[in-house]
């Protein structure tokens, strides 16, 4: 279905809360099912997943002594966690108790960035370096590759949509590229309204959200039919 570009910007919020505790160059987050924050951070100190509540107390720290500059969090259904390792160029999945249960080594990657994970658990890696996604099974087998320069210029975020197409960042093409399953890009959304886009997110009813960094706004879309 065609993308139909919805003019709505979300640019001023009302604080809830301010989370200090001792973060350091904290870039991403991810919640889980009981309404828990992950929020980590690239302190070179810790190289770990804090686990914070939603009054802001820190419950928890993950991954100490498995991370290096962790990049990237990405929460699914079962609460694991799924971590981009920039150090390491390599993904890692652990548990709710900081158990690693997956590794997906630096071999595949150039500079592994963002990710997410779908309903099957299939795993899409974005490789901002090479301009490519990755996607791998449950067991970190990979299972093909898609993008390159001629789609995708310095790819950020990523998000996969009810009906399995991947919505990926273009950074540099302030464009949000969708792709079917086979890696065809099927449509492209942002071109005039984004400037420097970073994340995207898909809620439930199929509008899309847009992180823009240099108009500091939340640019929202939705599409002309169902996903």
């Amino acid at each position: 279905q065609a993308v139909m570009e919805v003019n709505v910007v979300l640019g001023k919020f009302k604080l809830l809360n301010t989370i200090v505790d001792d973060l350091s160059h904290s870039r991403n987050l991810g919640v889980d099912s009981l309404g828990n924050l992950y929020v980590y951070s690239a302190d070179i100190k810790s190289d770990s997943i804090k686990k914070i509540d939603l009054s802001g107390k820190v419950m928890g720290t993950i991954g100490k002594g498995i991370l290096s500059n962790p990049e990237w969090v990405f929460v699914d259904a079962s609460n694991n966690l799924y971590v981009t390792n920039h150090n390491g160029d390599s993904v890692i999945k652990l548990d709710s108790s900081g158990k690693q249960l997956l590794k997906i080594d630096a071999k595949t990657f150039r500079r592994a960035n963002s990710l997410t994970v779908d309903g099957t658990g299939n795993i899409y890696v974005v490789d901002r370096d090479a301009n490519l996604v990755y996607k791998f099974d449950s067991g970190g087998n990979k299972l093909g590759v898609f993008g390159g320069k001629t789609m995708l210029n310095n790819p950020q975020g990523i998000a996969v949509a009810d009906n399995g197409n991947i919505l990926v960042v273009s950074q540099n093409n302030d464009a949000i590229v969708e792709f079917d399953q086979s890696g065809r890009v099927v449509n492209s959304l942002g071109k005039g309204v984004l400037s420097n886009p970073f994340d995207v997110k898909i809620d439930k009813n199929g509008t899309i959200y847009v992180s823009d960094t240099i108009l500091r706004e939340v640019a929202m879309f939705s599409r002309n039919g169902t996903l």
